[in-house]
């Protein structure tokens, strides 16, 4: 196996728990405060009545696509399945990019929120950069 094989082979399991551990954060912030609030971050730039369910509805696709990403790794990482998931974690985390550039215009005075209280500090070029690595690992994981 080639070092580039190699590398490929591992993008889904450490996606994954880029995924998982974000969605973990999110939850012990929420569930430390007791409010869904705590958790928002940056869906602080949707309308107040879209911020609870846009921060439910970014936990549950973290979770998802992370799970999804582990169960499509290795033998079963091949086929039309392992390519939708690991499309649309490439789709999330160009989202995310997007998220965080029109964060840091509107509202630089939040942190990014991915990885919940360990993720205060306010957005620089590191923390733009990340997402947009990800999503390319996502696709580049995905082609034949």
């Amino acid at each position: 196996m080639t070092v580039i094989a190699t590398i490929r082979e591992i993008q889904a399991p450490v996606l994954a728990l880029v995924l998982l551990g974000a969605c973990s954060a999110k939850l012990i912030r929420v569930l430390r405060s007791g409010s869904v609030r705590a958790g928002l971050g940056p869906t602080e730039l949707f309308p107040r009545p879209l911020r609870r369910p846009v921060a439910v509805i970014l936990c549950c696709s973290e979770l998802g696509l992370g799970v999804a990403l582990v169960v499509t790794a290795g033998r079963f990482g091949a086929g039309s399945q392992a390519d939708a998931v690991r499309l649309a974690t490439a789709l999330l985390f160009a989202v995310a990019l997007c998220g965080l550039v029109e964060l840091r215009e509107h509202r630089p005075d939040l942190g990014c929120g991915c990885f919940g209280d360990l993720s205060v500090r306010l957005p620089g070029v590191g923390t733009r950069v990340r997402p947009g690595t990800r999503a390319t690992r996502s696709a580049a994981c995905s082609s034949s």
